[in-house]
């Protein structure tokens, strides 16, 4: 489907269908990671250390790779360099969008603004992976036909 085909509407209920399913696929991931980042930790002290950050970029990475080729029909890089950089790049940025609804819910931590605040990060997440994974766009290789 060409972008120009996309409503604005389909766009923002792609941003947050997209979000909504990173934050949930997310939330596993951070918990599995927990556990294998632990044992990694344990085991090596500073290599573990390292290479559980480098598992948690890959496995972002992928994620969000999974994500755009099924929400938005993107084919990204799919080789653990990309899937490396798209992952650091993406925990970056999500870690610095996280800041001012991370503050708003110190100073009053209730449902009402909890629910408010997940809703508008599955907007705002689902914005920013997907304006990151165009960034990881896999280069369509063209054949020179012969006519």
């Amino acid at each position: 489907m060409e972008e120009a085909e996309i409503s604005n509407l389909e766009v923002v209920l792609r941003c947050f269908l997209h979000g909504i399913l990173f934050s949930g696929l997310y939330f596993i991931l951070w918990v599995l990671w927990g556990v294998l980042f632990f044992v990694l930790v344990f085991a090596g002290l500073i290599i573990g250390f390292i290479i559980g950050f480098l598992v948690l970029f890959l496995l972002m990475g992928l994620l969000n790779s999974v994500l755009s080729e099924f929400i938005w029909d993107i084919s990204l890089k799919s080789d653990w360099q990309s899937l490396l950089a798209h992952g650091f790049v993406l925990f970056i940025v999500l870690l610095a969008a996280s800041i001012p609804t991370r503050l708003i819910m110190l100073g009053s931590p209730n449902l009402v603004i909890v629910i408010g605040i997940f809703v508008v990060d599955c907007f705002v997440y689902g914005f920013i992976a997907r304006f990151l994974a165009e960034n990881w766009v896999e280069e369509e290789s063209y054949v020179e036909s012969s006519e």
